[in-house]
């Protein structure tokens, strides 16, 4: 239980949650080890539990009937997913059918529990609903700047922006992305952020290695971010605190 504690308090949701609730949630959770782009929730199936990431991110996806995708959140260490399946209510949420495709973005520790199980822990107490909620404010935050940046800013500055989101959840300088990848998240075609990666590296503020890219000057890089970069961070670094 020790072990398992120490895991969970790395996610800022449940750090925020009163020690002797918490206690009664480790019971009910488990942590599990996820393997790169492991599919937790998926359209057309149930949300079986809440996952909440410890040392991962993870990506929820939304996509066409013919297979274009494009990301509309991130989730770090500083939330959960599964989240939003509890607002309609136990009954409610057996009829239906989830609008996105949640996957382990960069592969790591997450600590889960079931639903209905959290769903239980958040009626009973108000410190728990407290903290859920204020998290789904930072989410819903985040889905509405996704809607706005995905319209209105160029693949250049949403790409930056993309890259330093993963930095800040992860601390590492290094984003274990694929150029594939991050074309399926910023919903363009592989060519196009070959050449904006391309350009980027030219002016010596990233590196394309296999499989990663390196950031080598943030500051430079927020220069090309968009707007919603800085607005999305501070609601990020202020999340339950």
């Amino acid at each position: 239980m020790d072990e398992l504690e120490s895991c969970a308090r790395k996610n800022r949701i449940l750090n925020a949650i009163p020690t002797s609730e918490l206690h009664r949630l480790l019971a009910l959770m488990e942590r599990v080890q996820l393997y790169p782009r492991q599919v937790l929730e998926r359209p057309g199936g149930g949300t079986e539990y809440i996952h909440f990431p410890i040392d991962g991110v993870l990506s929820m996806i939304a996509s066409t009937r013919e297979g274009d995708t494009v990301e509309v959140a991130t989730v770090g260490n500083e939330g959960a997913t599964g989240v939003i399946a509890m607002l309609s209510g136990s009954k409610q949420r057996a009829q239906q059918v989830p609008l996105v495709q949640v996957r382990a973005l960069i592969p790591g520790a997450v600590v889960r529990m079931r639903v209905d199980a959290f769903e239980a822990a958040i009626e009973r107490s108000s410190e728990v609903n407290r903290c859920v909620m204020r998290y789904l404010n930072v989410l819903f935050s985040q889905l509405v700047l996704s809607a706005s940046c995905n319209r209105l800013h160029s693949l250049e500055q949403r790409c930056a922006r993309w890259l330093l989101g993963c930095r800040d959840r992860t601390q590492f300088e290094e984003v274990p992305v694929t150029q594939e990848l991050l074309a399926e998240m910023l919903g363009v075609r592989r060519q196009s952020v070959d050449h904006v990666l391309g350009e980027l590296e030219t002016k010596q503020m990233i590196e394309c290695l296999r499989g990663s890219v390196k950031i080598h000057d943030v500051d430079s890089l927020r220069s090309v971010a968009c707007e919603c970069y800085p607005l999305a961070k501070e609601r990020l670094d202020n999340s339950l605190t």
